[in-house]
């Protein structure tokens, strides 16, 4: 058996033959799936006992605007204007697994539509409903209409637990949630990580793991900013041989160089001692990187600008010699290209491009 839709009064079983055949006036045994169906009557009833929470927690504007429900977990679509914080979801969890502690048994009565509205019965706007509605009750907490398998009583759902909560839309937030033993199994997933994690780093106490990791990221970013710091040392040692200078009859200096697998950052780096040490300098920097493709970055201090250096120009033009595009502000700019077997030729155009803005 695949699916049951009910359509009026007539209920239809749609199911797929996986072997033999059907005929008109065949007998057949039906039966249902009762641990399929239990899953499914527990997530059922916890959507009822979320749109009831989430009303409380965020406010009366919340309305049901979607759901899903399987044996596995169940999907929530309601309208709420901003991501919901982790306190608002602990929150919303706890007000859930309360009503599940008290164990309530839920009330089933059918009723005008009219009737049901004036109880205060939650219902789906753009829902059609007979002139009969039936009507699901969890006594001091939640009234809906609804035609759907539900369990006996709220502690038969065991556990709840949020899984997800996200935006698919203006105005609209989905929460996906679990219960019963898949809950339970997402628990016991989790304390295995917190204890994996807690043994890795020799802590008795898993609740002092944030704390551990945040002191390891603030020494890795340490460490990492002293890396660079000794990584552009050695670069800015080799400025004599790898970065090559010349100046043009204004006084303006042109600083060239061509490395390999250094980071733009650190050629940025490299091009601010440059300007520390000369005035009235141009630096243009390329780097090989090791996909095979090039950046490069142009810089011009305020003395060069004003004699009429653009550097988004400078990089442009160098760029499109290297197979690729990019540009700036006249002081500083950044391109990339895919041809680094042609550097050398680039920089003889930057050269020649330079001395035409000088001129200009």
């Amino acid at each position: 058996l695949d699916t049951t839709v009910q359509t009026a009064n007539l209920i239809v079983h749609s199911v797929s033959v996986l072997e033999g055949a059907l005929s008109k006036g065949d007998i057949v045994k039906a039966s249902v799936n009762k641990e399929r169906r239990d899953a499914i009557r527990r997530n059922h009833t916890a959507t009822h006992l979320l749109h009831e929470a989430l009303s409380r927690v965020l406010g009366n504007h919340v309305r049901q605007a979607g759901s899903l429900v399987n044996e596995h977990f169940l999907r929530f679509d309601f309208t709420h204007f901003e991501q919901l914080s982790r306190e608002q979801i602990d929150e919303v969890e706890e007000i859930v697994n309360e009503r599940i502690l008290d164990n309530i048994p839920l009330e089933f009565l059918e009723s005008s539509l009219e009737e049901a509205r004036t109880m205060g019965a939650k219902a789906l706007f753009d829902e059609k409903y007979g002139d009969v509605v039936r009507v699901v009750r969890i006594p001091d907490f939640s009234m809906e209409l609804c035609g759907g398998l539900h369990v006996d009583a709220t502690g038969d759902i065991g556990l709840f637990k949020i899984v997800r909560e996200e935006g698919i839309g203006a105005g609209t937030r989905r929460i996906t949630a679990i219960t019963g033993m898949e809950a339970l199994k997402k628990y016991q997933q989790n304390f295995k990580v917190l204890d994996s994690l807690s043994n890795m780093l020799a802590l008795t106490d898993s609740s002092l793991l944030v704390e551990r990791i945040d002191g390891m990221q603030n020494d890795i970013r340490n460490l990492t900013r002293k890396i660079e710091e000794l990584q552009l040392n050695n670069l800015a040692a080799t400025m004599d041989t790898s970065v090559r200078s010349e100046k043009y009859p204004d006084g303006t200096t042109l600083s060239t160089g061509s490395f390999k697998n250094v980071p733009i950052d650190m050629l940025r780096e490299l091009g601010d001692r440059i300007k520390a040490k000369t005035k009235k300098v141009v630096i243009v920097l390329f780097t090989k990187t090791g996909e095979g493709s090039i950046q490069l970055i142009a810089m011009a201090d305020n003395e060069a600008v004003a004699g009429g250096i653009h550097s988004g120009k400078i990089v442009r033009e160098a760029a499109g010699i290297l197979g690729g595009g990019g540009g700036g502000k006249p002081s500083m700019a950044q391109a990339g290209g895919k041809n680094p077997e042609k550097i050398a030729e680039a920089i003889d155009a930057v050269k020649s491009l330079v001395k035409k803005q000088l001129e200009a």
